[in-house]
């Protein structure tokens, strides 16, 4: 039944983008409305999360109906996890050592890329003065990336404000909302925090998820270029709002580097 729900709310978001509901996070204020491709990638999606769990064993998700059964079911969101699977690339560790790991022993030290000292610096992600294929891991089965996700998270609960950064009245408001009258937090306490903030943000984010999918905040129905492929042209206004810049521009007169953000 609430699959059937979720249904219909699609079809109410696409003939009006946004919501009047006042007790959720609003959405990208000038976002459009679907096109009528990604409308009918995400009807199909619907379909496809409506299905009974046999008939999805025989007929494997599309992306865009991966998306929709993972807001719905309230799955974790990460590196490796649901939609966001580990980037396709070129340039990956088996190159890099191929490049510069002159004994063949799976670590490039700072003698074998000397020859770029900072980039070296950059690429030891752990700082444990070598390059292993651990710092260029980007799945939740690194490390670095647990304890990445886990300050991320930290940072979000603590910084109210949204800006990045955690002041000292955040937070004192932080410990004084879980320590109370006691003038500690101990380990139980920080767990039972930890637990309670999780429950909360799932509950409050949930018809917050939904919408942002469909006005496509969250993610597009539409997949993208594979590694290979041609970057499709684009054009947007500069960090000011005043000049275009279109990526056809710089095709073929210098290296582009394109970095699409998240969402925060």
């Amino acid at each position: 039944m609430k699959r059937i729900w979720n249904l219909a709310l699609l079809m109410a978001v696409t003939t009006v983008v946004h919501s009047n509901a006042s007790d959720h996070p609003v959405t990208s204020k000038t976002a459009r409305s679907p096109s009528a491709e990604a409308e009918s990638r995400w009807v199909i999606a619907s379909i496809e999360a409506s299905l009974p769990p046999f008939a999805r064993r025989l007929m494997p998700l599309t992306e865009a109906g991966l998306m929709l059964q993972t807001v719905q079911t309230g799955e974790s969101l990460g590196p490796g996890q649901a939609w966001y699977k580990s980037s396709q690339r070129r340039h990956d560790w088996d190159w890099l050592s191929g490049q510069f790991d002159r004994n063949l022993d799976r670590r490039i030290t700072s003698d074998e890329l000397s020859a770029a000292p900072v980039l070296f610096g950059r690429l030891d992600r752990d700082g444990n003065g070598v390059v292993t294929g651990e710092d260029l891991d980007w799945t939740e089965k690194s490390t670095w990336v647990q304890k990445e996700t886990q300050s991320l998270w930290l940072l979000r609960q603590i910084d109210r404000d949204g800006d990045g950064r955690i002041t000292g009245k955040e937070w004192n408001d932080y410990f004084q909302r879980f320590a109370g009258e006691k003038a500690f937090l101990n380990a139980n306490d920080i767990r039972e925090a930890m637990l309670v903030e999780r429950a909360r943000g799932r509950k409050s984010y949930e018809d917050y998820w939904v919408r942002s999918l469909f006005e496509g905040d969250l993610g597009s129905p539409l997949e993208g270029p594979r590694v290979g492929d041609a970057a499709p042209d684009f054009t947007l206004t500069d960090s000011y709002g005043l000049n275009p810049i279109s990526l056809s521009q710089f095709r073929g007169n210098k290296p582009v580097v394109l970095v699409f953000g998240s969402f925060t």
